[in-house]
């Protein structure tokens, strides 16, 4: 018999050994992985974005060519870090050593040469661990007073130069740790429970993001924290499918930001920031501010690629790209937004916030009912009422005056003459309801 045959026989059995599990087993057991690779589907869309530039976190980017001069780096910051907590570096690898299986099922393509190998990864888990607790702390803080002021990472220099790059890095979704790393070190670093470890953790890593601890929940790691930030909320989500609803499609139904407010529709700051709270009201949308960073396109990326390949993520931060990539589609768009404290921008000119949000929003569809949809809905009817078309097409024809087009004029009696059909057509159509004889 073939080794293809035996393979598949065992393979079989152990299946069969699974489906003896709880349904309660088998969830703990996929929610274990939750760091993924990118489809390269995805990723050639736009490699840049979910490659690091400076350093690797993990196995998935461990030795790549360009990533190698931060090696040295991270050595140096595991030995400040060992020297300062006057631990011996066994109590550390015995402490992960009692966690490495499920540090290795957190990765969800693994090659085997990590999982048959548990000293090198534990390895890689210390080293790259210990990094990241410096260079948490060095944001935070400031450089802890055992690196010289010379230092290339750890010190102001580092904190003016490289700090941006690496933050950048940490929220590519292959360059994750998972959070426990980080709180196991910690807890033989201080001597904490395992409670008191990941609260530590916890504090630090939204300082690091500048958030505050109290208002998001914990994460599987660094980019799981930054979407509970942005999603207000960590609850497994399972969507009903609906008919698919495409980014072009969705620009003709709802228009751009200036065609809303031409529609008289008016805009407001959500100040939550919770990514979930888009509603519409009485002519008014309401929309949670936005910074524009020179990593933003990148980042909101990754997430929706973790929302994709990671079960029951949910889908709040694809939905809300895909709304913002339907209402910004010119630079007029982008400066209405501005101008009321909606888009807050750091880096570039509208017309490139407009190419970011086309860019990340275009390959986006989708197959689910989400709480959006009533926003969609009620735009819609809002600026389907005759009225609010005339209000439309005389604004417009305003603005197109105001460039000298003798068109504006015939534009106007155009959306009056339009106006006034649509009555008519109304009082035709509920007279003989009213009076059914005649």
């Amino acid at each position: 018999m073939s080794e293809w045959f035996v393979r598949v026989e065992e393979e079989l059995e152990g299946l069969q050994d699974a489906s003896s599990l709880s349904t309660t087993d088998l969830a703990e057991l996929w929610h274990k992985r939750c760091i993924y690779k990118v489809p390269n589907s995805v990723k050639d869309l736009n490699q840049k974005a979910y490659e690091p530039q400076l350093v690797s976190f993990g196995p998935y980017h461990h030795g790549k060519d360009h990533l190698r001069r931060m090696e040295k780096h991270k050595h140096r910051a595991l030995l400040h870090f060992l020297k300062r907590s006057n631990k011996p570096l066994m109590l550390y690898r015995k402490c992960l050593l009692d966690a490495v299986q499920d540090l290795i099922d957190s990765y969800a393509t693994l090659d085997p040469s990590w999982q048959s190998d548990n000293d090198s990864f534990l390895q890689l888990m210390i080293l790259d661990g210990c990094f990241m607790l410096e260079f948490l702390r060095c944001k935070t803080d400031g450089p802890p007073n055992d690196y010289v002021g010379y230092d290339p990472i750890f010190s102001d220099h580092g904190e003016l130069h490289i700090l941006k790059v690496v933050g950048h890095d940490m929220l590519l979704l292959e360059n994750q740790l998972p959070i426990m790393v980080l709180q196991k070190l910690v807890a033989v670093e201080t001597g904490q429970e395992a409670e008191e470890a990941e609260e530590h953790v916890h504090r630090l890593v939204c300082s690091f993001l500048e958030v505050d601890p109290q208002t998001i929940m914990k994460g599987l790691h660094m980019l799981d924290v930054v979407r509970n930030f942005l999603v207000g909320m960590k609850f497994p989500h399972f969507r009903k499918t609906k008919t698919e609803r495409t980014h072009t499609n969705m620009l003709d139904l709802i228009g751009s930001a200036m065609d809303l407010y031409e529609a008289g529709i008016r805009f407001k700051e959500n100040e939550t920031g919770n990514v979930q709270d888009i509603s519409f009201w009485d002519g008014v949308l309401s929309l949670p501010p936005v910074l524009v960073t020179n990593s933003m396109e990148s980042t909101l990326l990754n997430l929706i690629a973790f929302e994709q390949l990671h079960i029951g993520a949910g889908t709040e931060v694809t939905n809300y790209v895909f709304f913002l990539g339907c209402i910004l589609k010119s630079a007029r768009d982008v400066s209405l937004l501005e101008s009321q404290d909606i888009i807050k921008k750091a880096i570039g000119s509208n017309q490139d916030i407009v190419e970011i949000f086309k860019s990340v929003s275009k390959e986006i569809s989708h197959e689910h009912e989400d709480q959006l949809d009533q926003v969609y809905e009620q735009i819609i009817m809002y600026r389907s009422k005759p009225f609010n078309r005339l209000r439309t097409h005389i604004v417009h024809a305003y603005h197109v005056s105001t460039q000298w087009s003798p068109w504006a004029y015939w534009s106007i009696i155009a959306a009056i003459l339009l106006f006034t059909i649509s009555v008519l057509q109304t009082v035709y159509t509920i007279y003989p309801y009213y009076h059914p004889n005649k």
